[in-house]
């Protein structure tokens, strides 16, 4: 068995079964946050989360000058000498408050134009276009509205307003960047942590906090793709290496060579692993 929903949400799979409870998973302690005086490991976070926002747009790729590389905008003021850690702060602080009374500035924002990626998208979809953007945001933000309704039918008038206005920044970025997508938008949405929650089960984009202690600590040590105490069953996913798409990509190597039984002698006496392995397979 493969669990790819991370390491808390493997835990919570396993309740019934009494492993966690029996102490035969070191690592259970740290990521619940139930850590004993006797072990040194605190408690490892679930990491940042993010507002997604989609977009579609009226026009080609050709049409709308989209670009097929990603953007990444970070909150550097225009001819100062940017101090990107202290934007970042205020923002994490202040939320959008921050930016307000700047002009041409935002958070940060990741940017991509999935249809312009796709060399099919034009003859399946003509003159449309697709936009994602991610935008960085803490869970707590949006702990008041947490069991107010459930995900796309909350009726708070401010939860809808503070959506309503990182999807106007959102928009407005993307316009400043590529001015001809201005008055092109056919549809949008944006999701917060809480759209995370329900439908990921989790509000943590890329599960535990890539902290130190995630890395130093003895029981985190023991985090790797064979689950102890329970046979037969792995883990894959960015718990397993780190964040991001690289991390998840990576525990996938992992967790396979595990499951096949790759060890000391073939990695490091052989210098074998999968990948070259599979090379090495007749076509």
């Amino acid at each position: 068995i493969i669990s790819s929903a991370g390491a808390l949400i493997t835990l919570d799979l396993l309740k019934s079964s009494g492993v966690e409870s029996a102490g035969k998973i070191p690592w259970a302690g740290a990521v619940r946050g139930e850590v004993s005086g006797s072990e040194r490991c605190p408690h490892i976070k679930q990491g940042i989360s993010h507002m997604s926002c989609f977009v579609g747009l009226e026009g080609s790729a050709e049409d709308l000058g989209l670009v097929r590389h990603n953007q990444w905008i970070l909150p550097v003021k225009e001819g100062a000498n940017p101090d990107l850690e202290q934007m970042c702060n205020q923002y994490y602080t202040e939320q959008l408050e921050a930016f307000k009374t700047t002009a041409n500035q935002s958070p940060m924002i990741f940017l991509g134009f999935p249809s312009a990626k796709d060399p099919s998208h034009a003859e399946r979809h003509p003159s449309k276009s697709t936009c994602v953007m991610v935008c960085e945001a803490k869970t707590e933000w949006f702990d008041q509205w947490r069991g107010v309704g459930r995900s796309g039918h909350r009726k708070s008038p401010e939860y809808t307003a503070l959506k309503q206005e990182y999807l106007n920044m959102c928009i407005s970025t993307m316009n400043r960047l590529f001015p001809k997508t201005k008055g092109k938008v056919v549809y949008s949405d944006i999701g917060s942590p809480l759209s995370n929650e329900h439908y990921l089960n989790r509000a943590a984009s890329y599960g535990l906090e890539p902290s130190c202690a995630r890395f130093t600590c003895d029981s985190m040590a023991a985090l790797r793709p064979q689950v102890d105490g329970v046979p037969g069953l792995y883990m894959v996913g960015q718990d397993v290496a780190t964040m991001g798409w690289a991390g998840a990509l990576s525990s996938a190597m992992m967790t396979s060579m595990a499951i096949l039984g790759y060890g000391f002698w073939d990695l490091v006496i052989c210098n074998r692993n999968l990948i070259k392995d599979l090379r090495n397979v007749p076509v």
